[in-house]
């Protein structure tokens, strides 16, 4: 039973990050940031930032650098691409 669910755990990792066949899923951080209150008060709240990123970019560093681990969900914000 613990294989199988390996499995579709493995499965699941891939289909959100990479995606399988001839499309898969583009992570959109603006609608990242705006789907979590505190974030987007975070970035509306920033003041003069010398990266001067944004929201997009914003989103993206928030993700790879604390939200992943935070076990925020950035997988279901995103639209579908062909991948060669």
């Amino acid at each position: 039973m613990s294989s199988f669910l390996d499995g579709l755990s493995d499965l699941f990792e891939t289909v959100t990050t990479t995606g399988t066949g001839t499309d898969a899923i583009t992570p959109n951080y603006t609608d990242y940031v705006n789907r979590y209150p505190d974030l987007l008060n975070a970035y509306n709240s920033r003041g003069a930032d010398s990266q001067n990123l944004t929201i997009e970019q914003w989103g993206q560093r928030h993700y790879e650098t604390y939200g992943r681990n935070e076990g925020r969900n950035v997988a279901s914000a995103g639209t579908r691409r062909e991948v060669a």
